[in-house]
């Protein structure tokens, strides 16, 4: 704080007093100066001296690396998508030797539709696109849907109907046969022609028959 002096002088009609008076300011003025001076280096010194304070927490850039679960086996039946979780036991592929055929089986569930299953026949241990034909068995497709042994489990044929397999990978016993299908079955109770699509296999070939 500073503190303004009131200073009271006698007023003398004398010039040694009046010079007196001037020098007396003069000096008061220099140390206010003076003062002045300090006081704006300290609050220069304050200003520069406060820097950002902004704590700079790096990004975690970490990306989620867990597993995803692809499913290889799924059929979708009219407008129900079934992506099975497969029964191991019942899910492979075999090559019979006396009928020169594949058979390929396929067991699951969908979490939101429940049981389904399909069966292919094709010709031969090899890849190839292969076509149900009427009034033959070279190669078939039947399929699935709902819990076995009850009255909601619908069955289909593609016996009259086209179905059309794609197999994409024929590997030896202990590897994959893979491929895909799709066409149109009939539903073995009602007889109406269903549209199967997206339909996808992926199965571990097992010892010849």
């Amino acid at each position: 704080m500073i503190v303004l002096e009131i200073i009271h002088f006698e007023i003398v009609p004398d010039k040694n007093s009046f010079v007196h008076l001037l020098n007396y300011l003069k000096n008061k003025m220099k140390n206010l100066s003076l003062i002045l001076l300090i006081v704006s280096a300290a609050a220069l010194t304050m200003t520069t001296g406060c820097g950002d304070d902004t704590n700079t927490t790096p990004t975690n850039n970490t990306q989620d690396s867990t597993p995803t679960v692809t499913i290889e086996n799924q059929i979708q039946i009219g407008l129900e998508l079934f992506k099975l979780n497969e029964e191991v036991d019942r899910t492979f592929g075999e090559y019979t030797t006396s009928e020169t055929s594949t058979y390929i089986s396929v067991f699951g569930n969908d979490q939101n539709y429940g049981d389904a299953s399909f069966n292919i026949t094709f010709p031969g241990e090899s890849t190839g696109t292969f076509v149900t034909e009427e009034g033959s068995s070279v190669v078939d497709f039947q399929a699935g849907a709902g819990e076995e042994g009850t009255i909601r489990r619908e069955e289909y044929s593609a016996s009259g109907s086209t179905m059309t397999i794609v197999v994409t990978e024929y590997g030896a016993i202990g590897e994959h046969i893979k491929g895909t299908f799709s066409g149109t079955v009939k539903n073995g109770r009602t007889g109406q022609s269903v549209n199967i699509t997206k339909g996808k296999f992926d199965v571990i070939r097992r010892d010849d028959q």
